[in-house]
């Protein structure tokens, strides 16, 4: 597996059970699947994810409406998503596509009653007003005194299993440690504990992970993304999650 690239925008959808995310929802014609669709598909509750407000867009102050345009094949699952109506920010849409990703329907179904694939318009609302606070706060205030940059950060005592290899690991463990220096002086990373929250059925593996660390004493819980393409460079995606954000079970 290639090295991972660094993105330069650390954000991903926060996994959190919320099935309202799907009221307003409609089947859209137009497709052949949708077209053959005698009852439309529905959620399964506590499948879909709720998009995590991105750190930038809550400094600038972005807000409005994503569309999104879900394929849902005749197992119930995302094969595709396209953004229908954009929120006005790139960022807001991806976060929302990403969360999105993750839900699971009962398949429609065409008039003999078998499942075929169908088409399906969900909508989120990006509210500044809901952004949740910030997870520096804490970490800022200790300003890594005392604590030092970890010689190699392989080393680090880790709690739990990864997608991801050894190599790989470090080179995520690496970006959060200069995410903290730079957000918050912090250069330091004590322990890190990882769970699988979710992982897709696709021969491109996409997974998300709930990675706990501590760093200059604090604890800070990262959102992990990644997705291992057949072809071309592995890629992931990391944010903070403040501590006011739950995750299911």
């Amino acid at each position: 597996m290639r090295a991972l690239l660094l993105v330069a925008s650390l954000v991903v959808a926060q996994a959190i059970a919320n099935p309202a995310l799907a009221q307003g929802a409609a089947p859209l014609g137009g497709g052949t699947g949708a077209a053959l669709a005698n009852t439309p598909a529905t959620v399964l509750p506590d499948t879909c994810a709720k998009p995590l407000y991105p750190q930038t867009s809550i400094q600038q102050r972005e807000s409005g409406r994503s569309v999104i345009l879900l394929s849902i094949g005749a197992r119930g699952t995302v094969v595709a998503t396209q953004v229908e109506t954009s929120s006005g920010s790139k960022r807001l849409d991806r976060a929302t596509q990403e969360a999105f990703q993750s839900c699971r329907f009962k398949p429609a179904r065409d008039a003999t009653g078998a499942n075929v694939s169908s088409a399906l318009s969900m909508p989120f609302d990006w509210r500044i007003e809901d952004a949740p606070p910030d997870p520096w706060v804490a970490m800022r205030a200790v300003q890594g005194a005392g604590f030092a940059a970890p010689a190699d950060l392989s080393a680090v005592v880790l709690e739990g299993s990864s997608a991801m290899s050894s190599a790989q690991r470090a080179t995520v463990m690496t970006a959060m440690v200069g995410e903290a220096k730079q957000k918050a002086g912090c250069p330091s990373m004590e322990r890190l504990s990882v769970r699988k929250l979710w992982a897709s059925p696709a021969a491109e593996a996409r997974v998300l992970e709930l990675w706990t660390a501590v760093q200059c004493g604090q604890t800070l819980r990262y959102l992990a993304a990644f997705q291992f393409p057949s072809e071309g460079k592995a890629w992931f995606l990391m944010t903070p999650l403040p501590a006011s954000e739950t995750l299911p079970l």
